[in-house]
C-alpha cells in the first residue's frame, strides 16, 4: 500500500515539476525584457503552422507553445547586462541539457540548441546570433 501511494505521488508531481522547470526559460526571458537595452517580442502560441508529413520539425512547430525573442542593442543598454543574462542563460543550457546543433563562431556568432523530452521528442529550440553590438535570442517550446 505504501509503495503504491509512492507511486502515486511522484505521478502526479513529475508533470508540476517539468511544467516548473520550463518555466525557467520563461522567467529569464521575461525579467530581462525590462532592462536596458533589451526587447521581448513574445510570439502567439496559436499559430497554425500546418506542417503535415514525417518532418520533426514541423510537428515541433505544429505543437509550439512558446516563442520569445529577447533582442538586445548596446546603443540602448549596456554590455555588463547582456553579459548577465548570457551567463545565466548558460547554467540553464547546462541544466536542461541542451545540444548544439549549429555553431558558428567569429565576428557574427550563431548557435541553434535543442532539447529533448523525456520521450524523446524534440521540445525545445534556442537560436542565438550575436556581433558586436546586438543579439538575438529566440526560444521556442512545445509540448
Amino acid at each position: 500500500m505504501k509503495r503504491i501511494a509512492v507511486i502515486l505521488a511522484i505521478l502526479i508531481a513529475l508533470p508540476i515539476v517539468t511544467f516548473a522547470e520550463d518555466n525557467d526559460l520563461k522567467k529569464l526571458f521575461t525579467k530581462y525584457k525590462s532592462e536596458s537595452g533589451f526587447e521581448l517580442e513574445i510570439g502567439d502560441p496559436d499559430i497554425d503552422f500546418d506542417f503535415e508529413g514525417d518532418w520533426s520539425f514541423g510537428d515541433f512547430l505544429n505543437d509550439i507553445e512558446n516563442f520569445y525573442i529577447l533582442q538586445f542593442d548596446s546603443e540602448k543598454g549596456n554590455l555588463q547586462t547582456l553579459q548577465s543574462f548570457k551567463t545565466k542563460l548558460e547554467k540553464l543550457i547546462d541544466k536542461k541539457s541542451f545540444e548544439t546543433l549549429i555553431d558558428i563562431g567569429g565576428e557574427g556568432k550563431v548557435q541553434i540548441l535543442s532539447r529533448k523530452n523525456s520521450a524523446g521528442k524534440t521540445s525545445d529550440y534556442l537560436i542565438i546570433t550575436e556581433d558586436n553590438d546586438e543579439a538575438l535570442f529566440i526560444w521556442a517550446s512545445s509540448n
